[in-house]
């Protein structure tokens, strides 16, 4: 028995000390760019993509599964320009600005006045974007693109997906215009790109929710981190007047949105600095905290998981390679990543405050993507798969066979168990 207890308590060291590191690691890496910190606003960076792992000798890929969140866009609320404007506007009426606050309002009103008439629009940058992870997948996987593979894309109903898409297949067609593809909008595949709102025979009603042990603490971890008084005191003389209505954390939110989302317009826009990179950093762990919390409603996405499973046994059923691209949304792409139980998403946490390890919405920005590459062995028929997030190679939750790359029958095992059969 004491024996059995050492092992355990060196086990546990162990894995502390992995946590540790990841921990440090993670730090390090939010301290050296205060833009990791703009999460979902950040821009997706390719140049960062991981050298990938060269496939099992006698393998080759048949199928790729893509899920892609749109690019740089305007604000996707007309509220972040028009709440603003009104509420810094209505201080400025009643003598209520500080001279920040004179200085924001004065800047602010005109990019409003612009900005809201392309409120969720793709910006050019969103546009280059996809175009360059198109090439990127080409490139990557040349072996299967020079087979004439049947390539199918689809998107959500957003315009935004949808030019999203239209970039992406632009991209590959600059690689190689003879490409066979075809892109669609339509319902019939809402459950590949926005599950919620599935058709069908994949349409599933309310579902039951996944456990959050620290769901409870998130918004005490706001409250905790994030001082919302001293910020909006850098703006108004008296915070508890403006026409907000007592929304104070509600109209910061929006501010934060506002200033994080410049990264993805084409153009400068000229705001007086009003976070702090610290403030920004506590803005950020709150979102992988919030992200972490709503992960309780993944289930609601279950559709996904499900036509990920189908799909993959129809294209490896033909002899021809195929290729599935699928555009959507950020939130979408969180729970995609929760239920296929990619990297550290999915897990439990210790506590809100090390969410942001285990749930890095610096993973999910503009642009994001997952990528699941199938291999097939030209001797046996085995299928391998492996997963690559924004371009580099993540784990899969169940034991690879040889680096990044495991049994699909094993996966496909593990998302029936976990998923699949869950689905009310």
């Amino acid at each position: 028995m004491k024996k059995i207890s050492l092992i355990v308590a060196a086990l546990m060291l162990i894995c502390i000390g992995a946590i540790a590191q990841d921990k440090a690691k993670e730090d390090a890496l939010l301290a050296s760019d205060v833009y990791y910190s703009y999460g979902y606003n950040d821009y997706i960076r390719l140049d960062e993509a991981t050298p990938l792992t060269k496939a099992p000798k006698g393998y080759e890929p048949v199928y790729i599964a893509h899920y892609g969140r749109h690019g740089s866009r305007y604000a996707w609320n007309s509220k972040t320009y028009t709440w603003i404007d009104e509420v810094l506007t209505d201080a400025l009426s009643k003598d209520n600005l500080t001279d920040f606050g004179k200085e924001l309002q004065a800047a602010y009103k005109p990019f409003a006045e612009f900005a809201v008439q392309h409120t969720g629009e793709l910006t050019r940058k969103g546009w280059d974007q996809h175009r360059a992870i198109a090439h990127h997948m080409y490139s990557n996987n040349k072996a299967l693109f020079k087979k004439n593979p049947k390539i199918e894309a689809a998107s959500s109903s957003s315009p935004r997906a949808m030019m999203s898409m239209a970039a992406f297949c632009a991209g590959l067609k600059e690689c190689n215009p003879k490409l066979d593809l075809w892109a669609q909008m339509s319902p019939v595949y809402f459950s590949d790109c926005i599950p919620e709102a599935s058709v069908g025979k994949d349409k599933i009603g309310p579902q039951d929710a996944r456990p959050n042990a620290h769901s409870s603490e998130v918004g005490d971890f706001y409250h905790r981190t994030v001082d919302t008084d001293a910020i909006l005191g850098r703006i108004f003389k008296n915070i508890d007047t403006p026409s907000y209505e007592g929304k104070k954390t509600s109209f910061l939110f929006e501010l934060y949105v506002a200033y994080i989302g410049l990264r993805s317009l084409d153009f400068e826009v000229e705001l007086p600095r009003l976070f702090s990179d610290s403030e920004f950093l506590a803005m950020y762990k709150y979102d992988c905290a919030n992200f972490y919390r709503e992960s309780q409603n993944a289930m609601t996405y279950a559709p996904i998981i499900k036509r990920l499973v189908e799909s993959a046994e129809e294209a490896l059923a033909q002899d021809r390679p195929s290729v599935k691209l699928r555009f959507g949304h950020d939130y979408v792409l969180n729970q995609y990543l929760v239920l296929a139980g990619i990297g550290t998403f999915g897990k439990e946490i210790p506590s809100a405050d090390e969410a942001y390890l285990y749930y890095p919405v610096r993973k999910i920005p503009m642009g994001a993507n997952i990528q699941f590459i199938f291999y097939r062995s030209k001797k046996t028929g085995d299928v391998l798969v492996k997963v690559l997030q924004n371009g580099s190679e993540t784990t899969l939750p169940v034991e690879p066979v040889e680096g990044p790359y495991y049994r699909w029958s094993d996966y496909k095992a593990w998302l029936e168990q976990n998923v699949i059969s869950k689905i009310k």
